[in-house]
């Protein structure tokens, strides 16, 4: 292999590592170490203490006869607002970014398992950013990569957005969803590219990890005539 060679097959895994890289640990930084604003019905939800909103998607139109009739008993006029001290009542408060991923993935059926989910992930992406950007065990952090915006593409703009379901030619006007979906479904060839790619030649797993035939000086040098 040329030594142009070389540099053109090294570049491109260099360039993917650190954009990937990039994005991930900046993602990652977001949700484990900074705040993000939460209603307080957006927090009891997250807690499992309000029920989550069902909107009515069965062959009938209306909804049930019973939640058209509204319990009789009225609450007791003087009854002080009994809610948590941490949350303001009517306001906001100050979460880590990663509950904002648990609050949609317990909207999205995850139940309990919805907040270890998103801090799992809001690691995982902090970590292999990082290793990403060294290129440390690059395919190991490439393949988690891939399963997690996968798994995002999959949540966001199939379940919660339902792209798929609107006309394509009117994608770009919808603005910010159309630009979350190309910005996942471009994180995820990028992850796949390294996945199969490995790190390239400006990795630490090349210097760990080096193959003699592969930095041999008499494997670029032309063989003799015969």
């Amino acid at each position: 292999m040329t030594t142009t060679q070389r540099t053109g097959f090294g570049l491109m895994p260099l360039l993917a590592r650190l954009v990937l890289g990039a994005a991930c640990f900046l993602s990652g930084w977001h949700l484990c170490f900074q705040k993000a604003a939460m209603s307080t019905e957006e927090t009891r939800v997250l807690e499992g203490v309000a029920a989550i909103p069902v909107a009515y998607t069965t062959e009938d139109e209306d909804p049930p006869a019973d939640a058209a009739a509204p319990p009789e008993t009225p609450a007791p006029a003087a009854a002080p607002e009994a809610t948590d001290p941490a949350v303001p009542a009517g306001g906001t408060v100050e979460r880590a970014a990663a509950e904002r991923v648990a609050l949609s993935l317990r909207e999205a059926g995850w139940g309990d398992w919805s907040e270890p989910a998103a801090w799992a992930a809001s690691v995982l992406a902090l970590v292999g950013g990082g290793m990403l950007i060294i290129g440390l065990l690059t395919r190991f952090w490439a393949f988690v990569s891939a399963v997690l915006t996968g798994t995002s593409f999959w949540l966001g703009p199939i379940e919660h957005l339902a792209m798929f379901e609107v006309d394509p030619f009117t994608w770009v006007a919808m603005g910010e969803p159309f630009e979350d979906m190309m910005l996942l479904a471009a994180l995820f060839v990028l992850s796949v590219g390294l996945l199969a790619s490995g790190g390239g030649f400006w990795s630490v797993d090349r210097l760990l990890w080096r193959r003699g035939d592969a930095t041999s000086p008499v494997a670029d040098q032309p063989q003799a005539e015969a």
